[in-house]
């Protein structure tokens, strides 16, 4: 999800369910690390004691330094499996492998080649696929939320914007965790799921915003919501990928003068893209196609009014991408929305526009805004203006995983 710098304090009962999604507490989620081992080989673990098992054995690993202390674990991926080494001299290989801190007060940490340790809770699952290093942080839903609230949404926001984004995010967590469970996991730590940073990550304020809301979740019509959530809507959200997507779009402002999301650094922008910054980003075969660039046109918008098709124009003929294909050709931080407008000018193309992300469902600046003087908005207020119908519920008991 898109990350911002820039609620229930009435609690709303649910309806009976009618739907199919499970509404029990998971014991624990499992959230790949990639955002900093991503094609990694070798990692060094550090901390406190550990007890290491593969899916045969165990391995406890108890060993003290000369100074009393714990040596550092080395992990290497080779041919699919594991070669771990413990100190000066133990050394042996296996398929998978589980580390856990012993203390709570000494949590994992993991170093790379860049000498930068990152420390987690809960339990880290290794794996190795050929020569590339596969890890896991197995850990408790609540824990996680605590290293995805603040990397999420900036710390210093108010409480209630965070609680609104500790809700967003745990209803997001357990939506999207079926789309990975085929490959061994249920999220990334990266935005294409939740932007997790361990430990490091951890504020004050997100854990109190994770402990107030704890174990509330959105749902309508009976099952868990798409809980997506963005920086900056630009004063009006958008619809979803397909007609009757929810939640639809709404106007994000009090009045037709003002925007709850007005605070944000993109809330309204322009850039000039000039016809090299088109033509260089399009694939050889689009680049034939269409022969010498000459212009880009609008030819369908959403709702919202945010650009849905894009038609890229040059000598020898068109080519048509959706609104946000376009965006992901341009760049994302460079084209921070789909909603704009293009003007024609001597050296290239002028892009106005407003909003940053993709712009469906909980709007981030809007939430502080809404959290803020003058209006003060629960986190439940919140909410429901970015998912209308919404109910707010706690997931119930504990399910297996």
């Amino acid at each position: 999800m898109f990350s911002v710098f820039c609620i229930l304090t009435n609690f709303v009962t649910a309806p009976q369910l009618t739907g199919t999604d499970d509404f029990r507490m998971p014991t624990v989620v499992r959230v790949r690390l990639v955002r900093e081992l991503r094609s990694v080989n070798n990692i060094t673990v550090v901390g406190a004691r550990f007890a290491a098992s593969s899916d045969k054995d165990t391995k406890v690993i108890d060993k003290k330094n000369d100074g009393g202390g714990v040596p550092p674990i080395k992990i290497e991926a080779k041919d699919s499996k594991l070669q771990i080494s413990v100190g000066e001299a133990d050394t042996f290989a296996q398929k998978m492998f589980y580390l856990e801190s012993a203390d709570v007060d000494n949590p994992l940490g993991i170093q790379t080649s860049s000498k930068k340790i990152r420390h987690y809770r809960g339990r880290l699952w290794l794996a190795a696929e050929g020569d590339h290093l596969l890890v896991t942080n197995v850990i408790d839903l609540e824990t996680y939320l605590r290293g995805v609230v603040p990397a999420e949404m900036a710390p210093d926001a108010p409480i209630e914007a965070l609680k609104a984004q500790a809700i967003a995010a745990r209803t997001f967590a357990l939506k999207v965790r079926v789309r990975y469970r085929p490959s061994g996991f249920d999220l990334d730590d990266t935005t294409m799921s939740q932007t997790y940073g361990g430990i490091e990550a951890e504020k004050p304020s997100g854990d109190e915003a994770v402990k107030q809301t704890e174990r509330m979740v959105l749902e309508h019509d009976g099952r868990l919501i798409w809980a997506d959530y963005y920086d900056d809507c630009g004063g009006v959200t958008a619809p979803g990928s397909n007609a009757g997507d929810y939640p639809p779009p709404v106007i994000d402002g009090p009045d037709d003068k003002s925007d709850f999301c007005q605070i944000g650094q993109h809330h309204k922008w322009s850039v000039v893209l000039i016809p090299q910054d088109i033509t260089k980003r399009l694939s050889s075969d689009e680049r034939r196609k269409i022969g010498v660039f000459r212009s880009v046109d609008v030819l369908d918008r959403d709702v919202s009014g945010r650009a849905s098709l894009i038609s890229i124009n040059g000598d020898d003929g068109s080519i048509e991408l959706k609104g946000n294909a376009f965006r992901a050709l341009i760049g994302y931080d460079r084209l921070p929305s789909t909603l704009f407008k293009i003007k024609s000018e001597d050296n290239g193309f002028k892009f106005e526009g407003r909003g940053f992300g993709h712009g469906h469902g909980l709007c981030q600046c809007g939430a502080i805004g809404m959290a803020s003087a003058p209006y003060q908005k629960s986190y439940a207020d919140i909410l429901l203006h970015y998912f209308p119908g919404a109910h707010i519920r706690k997931l119930i008991g504990a399910a297996s995983n």
